[in-house]
């Protein structure tokens, strides 16, 4: 009987290679079988917080607060991935990096200011390439320690790029960011996937130089340098997901730490989406399923919701993911606990609705305003939206002392102004009494709203924002009830505002120790509600 080795050299290969053939073999059989089965590929939210696509609702260098972030490649494939800041007034572009995860990578950095005006900064010093170089870059400002890092800047919102909101390097300071997976970095040809892999594992990437030089102009190096230049699909395959990611707003010297995991949004594109730096593709606005449309599945009332819009409205497919026509949260600030209370209110597509760049001198539907070019405009510097606003403490009342007068007539005072929502990232506070620039205590908003309600004697308790209402009976309730998205293919509807929004909250205990603060953090989550209205006659299209 030949014994193992020597039937291996019969055979003229190993038992270990015959076995991954076997497997591959088998994986392949199973992976065909499966795909039988599978439904057509769709934009989803992803509970499990994995995706193609990450939504981070708020960044801030406000208020001595700085922001980390990180990205997990949680796959054994190479990732190209599209990271872009965008400044809290009109969601315009502040800052992009293309980011190259090699498999099982983690990317971190941080988002810092050098002082209390001027720009947002991004800082890392981690080793997964980036494009344009970061960490020991130095045609880069440096910290007196040495480390290099990447100013924000207003090109996008300035000059040639203006719009009616301000010019200043300050609007750069918060605001929202996403993260989109390009594509697959693999070695086709030039040895992509090789180059951002660390080697030996555990150090730095192989050749981050090779990937900076992929994206310089043509002619600027050899023509095989400049490779992702001439073809930005060499060695890119269309993505497949896997990313997770989390951020974290801190403030060092107050002890607190507001920390929250991003929204991810599974099957984004059925296509490799990866262009050059700072090109304003691949975003929100550019999902794709199918050459033909893009479809998006959301739970409604506990049942699946399938949506299908054509790839013109293909932004309709990722806010369907987000609409809310009503949101809610608790709210702390008594004194005895020391307590602050801070909203966040992000609209993540807006800007695809209502900047007039984009869509010229009308907004899209669900929004109802356009935020302008030009300052001579109306509403410059703005772009509102409209809420029913309802607050109530925490023993169910007295809410007919402060409520929005669309719940109980002429209910609300000088003293208790509705809220209203202008722009892409908004920050409302509760029983906060800002003198001079409006500063909000926890995240540092300078163009934050507040709501007083201590004078009603309400200190803690519980609010919501209502983005829909089909009601007509009083202004601006006709407005709101204008705030739908498009039909999709089937003439459904969603009802409402696509929106993400969180309570930030802080408590401050001096008891413990004689003359020591200690402070305490949390993030919430807003819970809500979402309604689709199928067309007259028809029934919601299931997946």
């Amino acid at each position: 009987m030949l014994v193992l080795n020597e039937l291996e050299q019969a055979m003229g290969t190993s038992w270990l290679e015959l076995s991954q053939r076997r497997n591959r073999l088998a994986g392949a059989l199973a992976l065909a079988a499966a795909s039988l089965s599978l439904p057509a590929m769709a934009l989803n939210l992803n509970p499990m917080g994995v995706g193609q696509a990450l939504v981070f609702p708020y960044y801030t260098v406000n208020g001595g607060n700085q922001t980390l972030l990180s990205v997990v490649n949680n796959t054994l494939a190479g990732k190209a991935v599209r990271v872009r800041f965008r400044e809290q007034l009109n969601a315009r572009p502040a800052l992009d990096v293309q980011v190259y995860l090699a498999p099982l990578d983690v990317w971190t950095a941080s988002v810092f200011s050098v002082s209390d005006l001027g720009p947002a900064n991004l800082i890392t010093f981690d080793n997964s390439c980036t494009v344009p170089a970061i960490k020991g870059n130095t045609a880069l400002p440096s910290l007196a320690s040495g480390a290099r890092y990447l100013p924000f800047g207003n090109e996008r919102y300035s000059g040639a790029n203006d719009d009616a909101g301000a010019d200043s390097l300050d609007r750069s300071r918060a605001g929202y960011f996403e993260m989109i997976e390009m594509g697959e970095v693999v070695d086709r040809e030039r040895g992509s996937l090789t180059a951002i892999t660390p080697s030996p594992p555990g150090t730095a990437p192989a050749n981050c130089a090779q990937i900076q030089r992929a994206w310089l102009p043509l002619g600027t190096a050899p023509a095989q340098d400049t490779y992702w230049t001439a073809n930005p699909l060499i060695d890119i395959d269309p993505p497949q997901g896997g990313l997770s990611g989390a951020a974290a707003i801190i403030d060092a010297l107050a002890g607190t730490m507001l920390s929250y995991n991003a929204d991810a949004i599974d099957g984004f594109s059925d296509i490799a989406q990866h262009t050059s730096p700072g090109s304003a593709t691949p975003s929100l606005a550019t999902a794709r399923t199918s050459p033909e449309r893009v479809e998006a599945h959301v739970f409604s009332a506990g049942q699946p919701i399938t949506s299908r819009y054509p790839l013109t409205q293909a932004v309709d497919a990722v806010s369907a993911l987000f609409v809310q026509d009503r949101i809610f949260n608790e709210f702390v600030t008594s004194a005895s606990v020391g307590g602050a209370s801070e909203w966040i209110v992000t609209f993540p597509t807006k800007f695809a609705y209502t900047d007039e760049a984009i869509v010229g001198s009308n907004a899209v539907p669900p929004f109802p305003k356009i935020f302008p070019r030009t300052a001579s405009a109306a509403n410059a510097g703005a772009a509102e939206v409209q809420m029913r606003f309802g607050l109530s403490d925490r023993e169910a009342g007295p809410s007919a002392l402060f409520c929005d007068s669309f719940f109980v007539p002429n209910c609300i005072g000088p003293d208790a102004p509705i809220p209203v929502f202008q722009w892409a990232s908004n920050v409302l506070s509760f029983n906060q009494q800002p003198s001079g620039t409006p500063t909000s205590t926890i995240l540092g908003s300078t163009i934050g709203l507040n709501v007083s309600s201590a004078p009603f004697g309400i200190f803690d308790g519980w609010a919501e924002l209502e983005t829909y209402s089909a009601e007509a009976n009083a202004p601006p309730i006709s407005t709101m009830a204008g705030q739908r998205m498009r039909p999709d293919q089937s003439g459904g509807v969603w009802n409402g505002l696509p929106v993400i929004a969180l309570l930030v909250t802080s408590y401050t205990n001096g008891q413990l120790t004689p003359g020591v603060l200690a402070n305490y953090s949390g993030v919430y989550r807003h819970r809500g509600s979402n309604s689709y209205q199928p067309a007259v006659g028809g029934a919601a299209v299931q997946p």
